[in-house]
């Protein structure tokens, strides 16, 4: 009952926000920019939740229509680093503490990796890469479509994929597939899996910030613009973590497998369009 009456006022705050901003900005077109803005800060939160993961690659195509892909990008980056600390205090000591061991040095290592060469490579092959690799581990979890059996597997098999996140996460913050690809098939219970993504992403987001500022990505006006996004965020990610209660770890990971699909198609889809003519 606790967990239905906060999403209730969650949904009432967030319709409340959007009405005053709406009401407040006299400029149409300014009033549709906070509201897309805000759309986007809340997609995010939803999907950092567990909840619809891949919701918050829509963020920043959103905002595009406003601004540099760039900005947009760096005013994602703050949002995602407090949200990473709230899932870390929502899921504390639940992390996979073996796994963190193997996992965080080689996402630094991608993150290190993408400012080195970040523009000396192409980003579109990667991402078509990405994609097609997400459409096809997810076409294999929805095949199964069942709570996988847990996998025995060493921890450090598979553990490549995180220098992948930590590149696509600096370049793109699309680091969500590619630790997929290690964690899905170990079949953790959903606490386990949130609370170990939230610790990861917490340290790979919190180690972009300074190479950010030093390519000029993120100055005072875009970590301001993040800061005045980020209450939705928040409520975005409360929001989804209440409704995720209900949900077993059966439909979690069919939720995940279909993000995957979702945001595989996505990458292809944006990569098509955006290809040279």
């Amino acid at each position: 009952m606790i967990s239905l009456a906060l999403l209730y006022r969650g949904v009432n705050i967030l319709i409340w926000i959007i009405f005053y901003f709406n009401v407040i900005i006299e400029n149409t077109q300014a009033s549709n920019a906070w509201f897309i803005l805000m759309l986007g800060s809340w997609f995010i939160g939803l999907s950092k939740s567990g909840l619809m993961p891949g919701l918050g690659l829509l963020a920043i195509p959103l905002w595009s229509a406003y601004m540099h892909p760039l900005k947009a990008a760096a005013i994602v980056l703050p949002q995602l680093w407090v949200m990473d600390m709230v899932l870390v205090i929502r899921y504390w000591h639940t992390w996979r503490r073996d796994m963190l061991r193997w996992l965080l040095p080689q996402g630094l290592l991608g993150v290190v990796l993408a400012w080195v060469i970040l523009g000396k490579i192409s980003v579109s092959a990667l991402m078509w890469f990405l994609g097609l690799l997400c459409i096809c581990y997810g076409i294999q979890g929805i095949w199964q479509w069942s709570y996988p059996e847990r996998e025995h597997m060493p921890i450090y098999q598979y553990s490549y994929w995180s220098i992948g996140a930590g590149f696509a996460s600096f370049i793109g913050q699309a680091g969500g597939p590619f630790i997929k690809l290690y964690l899905l098939p170990r079949a953790m219970k959903k606490s386990v899996y949130l609370g170990t993504t939230g610790v990861y992403f917490f340290f790979i987001n919190g180690a972009k910030l300074i190479p950010y500022a030093h390519l000029g990505m993120m100055d005072l006006s875009t970590a301001t613009l993040s800061m005045m996004l980020l209450p939705v965020a928040v409520l975005g990610i409360l929001m989804g973590s209440c409704m995720l209660n209900f949900f077993n770890e059966n439909i979690f990971y069919r939720i995940n497998y279909l993000s995957l699909l979702f945001t595989g198609t996505k990458i292809i889809i944006d990569e098509w369009l955006n290809r040279p003519l």
